[in-house]
Formats: C-alpha cells, structure tokens, sequence
C-alpha cells in the first residue's frame, strides 16, 4: 500500500472513529452556539429535529444581556434585573417572545437560537457586526461596537 493510499485509509478510519462510540450523541442534544472568526454560527447534532427550533418557528426566551465585563445591559427575568442594576418597574418581566429567523431580533440572537431544545441553556458570544453594528458617527446606538453576551434558556417553542 503506498504512502498516499495508506494516509487517506488512516484519515477516514479517524474521521468514522469520532462520529460513532459511546459518545456519540443520541440526537436529543443540539451542540451549543460556537464562536468561528467572531461570527456567531449554529451546529446540529443529532435527527431529532422535531423538539428544536427552526426557522419560521415562533419561540419564547428568557435572556440575560450582558457586556463583556459582565455589566447586565438587559434582562427577561426581575430577580436578575434587580440584582444587576437595571431594573425597570414600567417594564413587564416575562419571557420574549418572537418568531425565529425573522429578522425580528439582531442577527447573533436570531441566529443563536436556531437548533436549541426546550429547557437547554445557551451562552451567545455575538460581534458587533452580528448585533447592533459598528461604532460610528452615523450609528449611535448605545450598544454600538460591542460584543454581546447573552445567556438564552429556551421557554417554549409554537406558543404564542
């Protein structure tokens, strides 16, 4: 068997080895978001598809906001807004609700909840670019030019 023959052979027996094993996921696990290239992407793992949201699905969040240096910006959940300074007693606490991939949120968010399970718990890692863009004269949003943590708990999902 020549070198190349033997390389490729190696390389597919490593790449069936770590998809298959006592770890292999069951497909009632959805992989948490990832930060790639400080772009906010979304990995599935698993079949089942049917208990995870998609796109179009309308969906309720409870949602911690916070900066970089942990100062909460925004929350869904009182105890946590209290706690960290923003409480707001005009302000309802409840879950958000919104349909996903609509464009209805900013775009890590949007994204970032696409493929979660009920009940899973998410951490959000989203760029400027993938929130409320970049700081400039022309953006003066207060958020502008900052990455965003949020840490996502999925409510529910198809309920209005």
């Amino acid at each position: 068997m020549n070198k190349l023959t033997l390389f490729l052979y190696l390389i597919g027996i490593i790449l069936v080895s770590g998809c298959t094993g006592p770890d292999s996921n069951t497909g009632d696990d959805v992989e948490n978001i990832v930060k790639e290239n400080d772009h906010v992407s979304v990995d599935y793992i698993g079949d089942d598809v049917e208990n995870i949201v998609k796109e179009n699905d309308h969906v309720s969040v409870d949602y911690i906001g916070e900066l970089e240096d942990g100062t909460i910006f925004d929350t869904s959940i009182e105890d946590v807004a209290k706690d960290g300074g923003v409480y707001n007693p005009n302000r309802k606490y409840e879950p958000l609700s919104f349909t996903a991939g609509a464009g209805q949120m900013i775009s890590g968010f949007d994204r970032g909840v696409i493929g979660m399970a009920v009940g899973e718990e998410k951490t959000l890692v989203i760029p400027p670019e993938e929130a409320y863009g970049e700081s400039s004269a022309g953006n003066n949003h207060p958020l502008a030019g900052k990455t965003l943590i949020f840490k996502v708990t999925l409510v529910s999902i198809g309920q209005e």
